[in-house]
């Protein structure tokens, strides 16, 4: 009887690795990877790989993972390479060329706004390195760049974390005055951020604020207006909910724009 308890144990242990191993590594692998596609008439070529060369002469770290990429953090903590996953199935092709323009739209008029260094939507040959990146186990992968779709972007410190120990300390003014200077920027060229989360979207470099999340920019500049609206209104919520002593303050900013 024991005997036969232990190997149903055994057997249901063999039968549970792979739904562990996807559990412990969020479902990364390789063959999750989207190719880059070859030139294409509708994306631009590929920008001059120089000046990101250094950054990818270090390993990268499995940070975790969104709805178009996965994303990797450097060794030196400074920057992150999000690498486009491959479309499920029952997905449109339309969808992963909507990224694609709201990548090249970030990169080509707010990359100071998204902290954007690079991307590399097209195949290139013997443009970049092959580059090492480790799972959450710590397994080590090379990859070869050219082959690969991916952006490079300056790494940021969360939105609500940063802000929240900032209301604690009674600095968050400048980081207030940040985020209001970008969502004034970006609205100005005609961006729209079909996504509205702060939380996932938003972060900072210093008191510096960046939109992370840029995969679901369009141009619409019809749309000004209604953005600022949106993303000043759900900011104030924030604020009121956490710290409601900046209320008066934000609100006179928010006038101004």
């Amino acid at each position: 009887m024991n005997r036969s308890i232990n190997f149903f144990l055994f057997a249901a242990a063999l039968l549970s690795l792979p739904f562990l191993y996807v559990e412990m590594t969020q479902g990364f692998r390789i063959n999750k990877l989207y190719p880059a596609p070859f030139l294409q008439a509708e994306l631009e070529a590929n920008q001059k790989t120089e000046p990101v060369l250094p950054l990818l002469c270090q390993p990268f770290r499995y940070l975790g993972k969104g709805m178009q990429f996965f994303v990797f953090e450097s060794q030196d903590k400074q920057v992150v390479i999000k690498l486009f996953k491959r479309p499920k199935k029952n997905h449109s092709p339309e969808r992963i060329q909507k990224t694609f323009s709201a990548c090249q739209l970030a990169f080509t008029l707010a990359p100071k706004e998204t902290g954007l260094l690079y991307i590399h939507l097209c195949h290139s040959s013997d443009q970049l390195p092959a580059l090492t990146l480790k799972n959450r186990l710590g397994i080590s992968y090379s990859i070869p760049l050219d082959s690969y779709s991916f952006v490079i972007q300056k790494k940021a410190e969360p939105f609500y974390s940063a802000l929240l120990q900032a209301f604690r300390n009674g600095s968050a003014a400048s980081l207030i005055d940040s985020y209001l200077a970008l969502i004034a920027s970006r609205s100005s060229k005609g961006i729209c951020n079909t996504d509205f989360l702060l939380k996932n979207n938003f972060g900072f470099l210093g008191d510096q604020a960046i939109e992370m999340d840029f995969g679901n920019y369009i141009y619409a500049p019809e749309n000004k207006e209604k953005e600022l609206h949106l993303f000043t209104g759900r900011m104030r919520r924030f604020i009121k909910k956490h710290a409601p002593e900046y209320l008066t303050q934000y609100d006179d900013k928010v006038a101004a724009l």
